[in-house]
């Protein structure tokens, strides 16, 4: 049950980021150059992607989401995955849908593409984080114990 902490964390945190106002009136201000308090460094980075799509952001936000999916199922083969992942990829859209009716936030159809490439990327990732794992912990099971030698016998 524990290990389902971080997933729910991060899917309140990205259903926050996802529909707040607040997030469009920090991003308004900070990608301002005469208003913003970042460093003229973040400053660059903000105006250049004022006028472009935020699909890497996304990226970003739901691969950590899928990672933590993949912490909370800890499956056994890639097809587990699947239907979570899925869920996961249409509730992304169900938030891009319900931003159309927030004032201060738009709903764009490559967000969603950014969601699911955010997705895949963070259950390859998982997963393949997991492989090794699973394969030194089958290892270890199939040794002997520690302190015990392999000859002798009880």
């Amino acid at each position: 049950m524990v290990r389902w902490i971080p997933f729910v964390v991060v899917i309140v945190v990205n259903t926050a980021v996802s529909l707040s106002s607040a997030v469009t009136r920090w991003w308004a201000v900070e990608s301002t150059p005469a208003t913003s308090s970042l460093p003229a460094a973040a400053d660059g980075v903000l105006e250049a992607r004022a006028n472009s799509s935020n699909a890497d952001v996304h990226l970003v936000l739901w691969s950590v989401a899928a990672l933590a999916l993949v912490w909370a199922i800890r499956p056994h083969s890639r097809h587990r995955l699947m239907a979570p992942a899925l869920v996961l990829w249409l509730y992304t859209g169900l938030l891009e849908v319900a931003q159309r009716w927030v004032p201060t936030r738009t709903s764009q159809w490559i967000d969603v593409v950014g969601n699911g490439l955010g997705i895949v990327a963070g259950l390859a990732v998982g997963y393949g984080a997991l492989t090794p794992v699973r394969w030194f912990r089958r290892r270890a099971g199939s040794s002997p114990a520690v302190g015990s030698s392999p000859t002798s016998r009880s």
